[in-house]
């Protein structure tokens, strides 16, 4: 039985048709099949879709997930999301199932594909302590203060931030920022 978590229940129950059906083929072949994965369909762009998948995320795990662009973005480059497929939303159908068949036969590997000119740098102590002032709510200003900088040094800081995980605005830089463990981070 494939469990597939999302909102969109028309969407659900055709990719729940196409699982299945690969399954049934791979083992009509003699093919060896692995436990199923998860699989997430998140239909709308916005990112609240997110907050179940990170909490029920089973890291090192094989996942599908159907989504945005801006979900893509957003899941790069995170440790143990190697074994994850990442299938655009607006993909055909056809073209979904043949992703999907090629990573049942390759075991999930190698995952979710990285832009190869991205690298994602570690934040040093000071934009890791701007980023813990700025998640637990500080304004630009009142970080500035704190830090005992100005606040376009802040805004500076705060924008190679978003560079390094690859975000376009707060709530992308929030979230990712979750999934990471930064906001909970504390520096020394």
């Amino acid at each position: 039985m494939v469990d597939i978590k999302g909102d969109d229940r028309f969407f659900v129950l055709g990719v729940h048709t196409v699982i299945e059906q690969l399954y049934r083929e791979m083992a009509a072949r003699f093919m060896s099949v692995s436990a199923l994965p998860d699989i997430w369909v998140l239909t709308e762009d916005t990112l609240t879709e997110l907050q179940p998948f990170i909490q029920q995320l089973h890291y090192g795990q094989p996942c599908i997930v159907f989504g945005t662009q801006r979900h893509r973005r957003i899941l790069s480059e995170i440790p143990g999301l190697e074994k994850l497929l990442f299938i655009d939303i607006g993909t055909s159908a056809m073209a979904a199932v043949s992703h999907i068949r090629e990573a049942m036969r390759s075991g999930f590997r190698p995952g979710i594909t990285f832009d190869p000119n991205y690298r994602r740098s570690r934040l040093t102590p000071k934009e890791q302590h701007i980023l813990h002032l700025l998640l637990q709510g500080g304004r630009v200003d009142t970080v500035a203060r704190l830090c005992g900088c100005t606040g376009k040094a802040v805004s500076s800081c705060k924008r190679r931030i978003m560079k390094k995980y690859n975000v376009f605005n707060n709530q992308e830089l929030i979230i990712k920022s979750r999934i990471l463990g930064n906001a909970c981070h504390t520096p020394a």
